[in-house]
């Protein structure tokens, strides 16, 4: 069982504006919170969590309070090959589903595969449900040791509508 949370600071600046002559700053801050568990089954590698992001008080703008986009997500994931009774310390075929319930918008899926061999390396694929421009990626990981550290490439590719489709590239050092 994990659980776990941050405290940060989110605002934003819409610039100023002219009412009744004056001038008025278009600004707004707010402490943000944001809470989650993960728990371990202990049936195989099933494992759920919850999250809650964006939990604040109504942000106050001229007159008007507005609340945060507050997000309630829920997940989980499952080797498959131990589904199959197919067990391999070599290689495994990760699936993941969170269900996501925004407050400012409707519901939407998000699920994804990942095969895994030796971890070292990673085929991934996954796809978004009601996105206003995205749906499907694809992507594969290295994770290797260059003079003795333990050096992680990550590269994925999303579709989106608009843009003609996303690279990413990350590299990252574990020491």
């Amino acid at each position: 069982f994990l659980i776990g949370g941050t405290v940060r600071l989110a605002g934003q600046n819409l610039g100023q504006n002219i009412i009744y002559s004056n001038f008025r700053n278009n600004d707004a801050a707010k402490i943000v919170f944001d809470a989650g568990v993960k728990y371990k089954t202990g049936l195989r590698s099933f494992q759920f969590g919850m999250a809650i992001r964006n939990f604040s008080s109504n942000v106050k703008r001229e007159r008007i309070y507005e609340q945060m986009p507050l997000l309630f997500i829920m997940g989980t994931t499952i080797d498959v090959f131990e589904l199959v009774a197919v067990q391999s310390q070599k290689s495994q075929l990760n699936f993941a589903i969170d269900f996501l319930h925004p407050n400012n918008y409707s519901e939407r899926i998000n699920m994804g595969l990942e095969y895994s061999m030796m971890k070292k390396i990673a085929l991934r694929c996954g796809y978004q449900t009601n996105r206003d421009v995205a749906s499907w990626s694809i992507g594969f990981g290295i994770n290797t040791l260059i003079s003795g550290k333990n050096i992680v490439f990550d590269y994925s590719y999303s579709n989106f509508d608009i843009f003609d489709g996303i690279n990413r590239l990350s590299v990252g050092f574990n020491f």
